[in-house]
């Protein structure tokens, strides 16, 4: 008797399917029918439904079972006979069938509204989901008779994510605890809302994660609120700390270390400079276990000893951002943050020693072998930034040391800000011959020929790298340098507007770029991904239709 061959053992097949790129999984699907069987659940485990889809699990019931993460989007036909036996999560958007979906599936853990009015027969759906421990809820309105139906729900939750939510009623919320609740992010509520958040806060004594995006016009309170609560060590496992918008002083910032016994990541609008030494002597302690620091505000006072030394000393680091002066990054200690992930800088250089500076800087970056997202910006586009002296960024050419960054071989982000490059074709072949996982460039290439930026553009895209504009100008990059000039004028003025916090559309802004370059989780990416997967999906049913003619594979497609 023949010996199996390996790659047709499901044992191994299922794990090998693990480790597939998103984008093979379907055509793998395709080799043999065990190959199917080893994919298929990874194929179907995350859906957006659509006619195609559904005509799928209509038709047949062998991949319904399979779905454990689905998106429902406003669908004109009927989802009474839509079951999905081993659903996790559900995600519904502007849907009017919220409350028969939710009742078809009682057993989710995870739900996700969007732009669904809460109606009485909603609420009574969410509260018969006896194993729903995460909700997320965004641009909705929970009315005064609601409040504490909300406010029991959130008892049960490990996780509450709110965005643009109107709460009109405290109800019996003083009077609660949620002992259950770890994760809190919280994002742009309406005026009157954010107080109510910071009361929930204060009765979560399990909470590790904490995400706070408001607008500090609609309750000016909640910074010496929180810094005061804090302080009392309320939370003893809180490590993940994020206050975005709400500006911290040197006091705020050693109450906030104070109060977090465990730090892991640190988000803060504030900087470096805050580092005083006796903060610093408070985070030394943590730098064994720090994975994230990002901090959203910089000046032009000297705060890159600090930055280099969490740099060299922080070994579990994944994810920084600060404003550093080069020459303390080529003099300083190598880094031993080995596995970061996405670095931001604002790397400043003397322009009478960039030349001998540059290619040690560039022998720091070479150690982040891990590195998948970088942004080098000129000046980082962050508030209360004031350049007294000319400063030269970053050079990406061959000639001034970008053969060094070989290394990066999962670099998939590269962000460039405003920073003048001056790069040529030998510069793009070269990245796109050893960064092979290299998906979006952010910035320009070529400041001074245009021609030559717009040949570089289209040798990326060619290569299917996704290539934008810098941050200030969606224009055609054939405009002349009169013009850009002019541009650059503006974008000062609208860097000088962007101080007032208070301002709405720079909260939008700065949270759709964050989001998008630290987390890579861009709609239009996400939506690129879905269509070719629905695509695929429709194609392997069109081909198990073909199979279903021979008697000998109707057992393997029933399976």
């Amino acid at each position: 008797m023949p010996s199996p061959r390996p790659l047709e053992l499901p044992e191994i097949l299922s794990h090998i399917a693990c480790y597939v790129p998103e984008h093979a999984i379907p055509v793998c699907a395709r080799v043999s029918k065990a190959w199917f069987r080893a994919f298929a659940p990874i194929i179907w485990r995350d859906i957006k439904l659509d006619d195609r889809i559904l005509d799928i699990l209509d038709t047949s019931h062998n991949y319904s079972h399979l779905v454990k993460t689905l998106t429902v989007s406003t669908f004109r036909h009927s989802l009474d006979s839509l079951r999905c036996s081993n659903l996790q999560s559900l995600t519904l958007l502007e849907d009017p069938k919220s409350t028969e979906l939710i009742l078809n599936h009682p057993c989710i853990s995870q739900l996700t509204l969007s732009e669904i009015p809460l109606l009485p027969e909603l609420w009574s759906a969410m509260l018969q989901l006896h194993n729903l421990r995460d909700l997320e809820l965004y641009n909705a309105i929970v009315l005064e008779e609601d409040a504490d139906t909300f406010w029991q729900l959130c008892t049960r939750l490990e996780r509450l994510i709110v965005s643009e939510l109107t709460v009109t009623d405290r109800g019996q919320l003083l009077c609660m605890e949620f002992p259950r609740l770890k994760e809190v992010g919280v994002w742009r509520l309406s005026e009157g809302s954010d107080s109510l958040f910071l009361e929930l806060l204060f009765r979560c004594p399990s909470l590790t994660t904490c995400r706070w995006t408001t607008n500090p016009s609609h309750d000016a309170r909640f910074l010496p609120n929180f810094t005061q609560f804090i302080e009392t060590k309320p939370w003893p496992d809180l490590h993940s700390l994020s206050i975005v918008l709400h500006s911290l002083s040197e006091s705020d910032l050693q109450k906030v270390l104070i109060g977090m016994p465990r730090i892991i990541s640190l988000e803060l609008f504030c900087s470096l400079d805050n580092f005083t030494p006796d903060a610093m002597e408070l985070l030394r302690p943590h730098f064994s276990n720090l994975r994230a620091l990002q901090l959203r505000w910089s000046s032009d006072r000297a705060s890159s000893p600090v930055a280099q030394e969490i740099l060299s000393s922080c070994p579990l680091l994944e994810r920084f951002s600060a404003r550093v002066d080069a020459r303390h990054v080529a003099e300083g200690k190598p880094w031993v943050c080995l596995g970061l992930k996405t670095l931001e800088l604002c790397l400043r250089f003397d322009p009478s020693t960039i030349r001998h500076v540059q290619p040690l800087v560039f022998d720091q970056l070479a150690r982040l072998t891990r590195l998948e997202a970088l942004r080098l910006w000129d000046n980082m586009g962050v508030h209360g930034l004031t350049v007294t002296t000319f400063q030269e960024a970053v050079d990406l050419r061959l000639e001034s040391g970008l053969g060094k960054l070989s290394t990066l071989r999962y670099l998939h982000t590269v962000d460039l800000g405003s920073s003048e490059q001056r790069m040529q074709e030998e510069e793009i072949v070269w990245m796109l011959e050893h960064w092979k996982s290299l998906e979006k460039i952010r910035g320009r290439f070529n400041f001074r020929e245009p021609e030559v930026e717009r040949a570089l553009r289209e040798r990326l895209r060619a290569r299917n790298v996704e290539v934008s504009p810098d941050f200030y100008d969606d224009e055609d990059t054939s405009e002349d340098e009169g013009e850009d000039e002019n541009h650059m004028v503006t974008q000062d003025e609208e860097d000088e507007e962007q101080t007032a916090v208070q301002d709405e559309s720079q909260e939008d802004d700065e949270d759709s770029d964050d989001d998008d370059f630290y987390f890579d989780a861009s709609e239009d990416g996400d939506d690129d991904r879905e269509v070719s997967q629905d695509e695929n999906l429709e194609a392997i049913w069109s081909q198990s239709q073909e199979d279903d003619d021979d008697s000998d594979d109707e057992e393997w497609w029933s399976s």
